[in-house]
């Protein structure tokens, strides 16, 4: 059956620099599963390296086993041994398909990297918007395939595309109306959604309602009031930024950074230094605005294009609040790399943030848990709240 095709421009930049990656995805935190064709295939291998991919295998499981938390197949190099014996086609589906993941609606198929990849992580951070690629194929998608209503479908990518443009219109400005509007949307479609009432006259008030133009312009001004009240919202993302310290939440506090100690050795200052907190704050964001303009928007239309599915129920937008929390947790340990280093590194910075999105979206219930803590002690709109963190 012919598809269309909707993938995100970095599929075509992607390449994967093995063992010069700075945070290797062959590793115990994600199974790297065998289909039982693909272990047929190794079983049959006409190599040298055949009896070592053999003894990789766990058969019970079937997938590679790890040893010191990596894949057994990686060298001293971390260079994947069956690559450099074999060729890049000798990968299994689970290797191969690697930063690629696929949304699978009838005929339409929709191609997104993920970010918990640093290579693709760093495109975060281009000059350039986020652009998507259009045009059909016979070949057969990878990927879950899900039959959907074809309207339902087709009012869901309206929504997208207008939250897409509307966060790349004017792009570098009004971070924290685009994020209002972001936020308000996914509220309306989730409500009306639960009242079984999203449909195309619903869909067409949403867009009256918070996508045209004269209404963006106008909520844009409303939020520059917000943005430029630093000095109230600093003290919120100090109490925030104490919360996470006072509850300890590993996936923030220790697993995050634990190869970067000084990151921690500034968080133990902070907690305990206010001030210092504050100014290391004002001299990160004067230099990574300055430098990396438009990386919260390319953040907000990633989140839009990757992190929705209809395959059991509507999670259009669920992650938003995750990913709010995440870029909070970047901010906070690309200031600890600036004041050790004095200069914001792209590199660095998208290891810190393939970091958190490894250990954030496969850890939702610590940010339930975050957001239960602060809304129970301050009793704050968590709409303001989340808008908040982006400092």
């Amino acid at each position: 059956m012919e598809k269309e095709n909707i993938y995100m421009s970095w599929c075509e930049k992607f390449s994967c620099p093995g063992g010069d990656c700075g945070l290797t995805c062959c590793t115990q935190d994600w199974s790297i599963l065998l289909k039982d064709e693909e272990i047929e295939e190794y079983e049959k291998l006409d190599n040298p390296i055949r009896d070592d991919v053999i003894d990789a295998i766990d058969y019970d499981k079937k997938r590679f086993k790890c040893e010191n938390g990596l894949c057994k197949l990686l060298d001293e190099n971390q260079y994947c041994r069956l690559v450099i014996n074999c060729g890049v086609e000798s990968l299994c589906f689970t290797c191969s398909s690697y930063p690629w993941s696929f949304n699978n609606y009838d005929d339409i198929c929709e191609c997104y990297t993920s970010i918990t990849c640093p290579i693709v992580a760093e495109y975060l951070f281009d000059s350039k918007p986020i652009t998507f690629i259009e045009g059909k194929t016979d070949d057969p998608a990878t990927g879950v395939d899900v039959s959907v209503d074809e309207k339902l479908l087709l009012n869901l990518m309206d929504v997208k595309k207008g939250l897409i443009d509307m966060i790349q219109y004017r792009p570098g400005y009004y971070v924290y109306g685009k994020l209002f509007l972001l936020l308000k949307v996914f509220d309306r479609v989730h409500k009306l959604w639960d009242e079984k009432t999203f449909n195309d006259e619903t869909v067409d008030e949403i867009f009256n309602n918070y996508l045209n133009l004269d209404v963006i312009d106008q909520v844009f001004k409303q939020c520059d009031s917000i943005k430029d009240s630093f000095d109230v919202r600093k003290e919120q993302i100090y109490d925030y930024f104490c919360l996470l310290m006072d509850i300890k939440v590993d996936i923030f506090y220790d697993i995050a950074f634990k190869h970067r100690p000084y990151v921690k050795d500034y968080l133990d200052k902070w907690r305990h230094d206010k001030d210092a907190f504050m100014q290391a704050l004002k001299r990160y964001l004067s230099k990574s605005k300055e430098r990396y303009p438009h990386f919260v928007e390319n953040m907000m239309v990633y989140s839009v294009f990757a992190d929705w599915s209809v395959e059991k129920d509507l999670s259009f937008g669920k992650d938003t609040a995750a990913r709010i929390v995440e870029l909070f947790l970047f901010q906070i340990g690309m200031m600890a790399a600036f004041e050790e280093k004095g200069y914001i590194d792209r590199k660095e910075s998208s290891v810190v943030i393939a970091t958190l999105d490894r250990r954030i979206m496969n850890n939702l219930r610590s940010v339930a848990l975050l957001f239960n803590h602060y809304e129970e002690k301050y009793k704050t709109d968590p709409l303001f709240f989340v808008m908040t963190l982006i400092a």
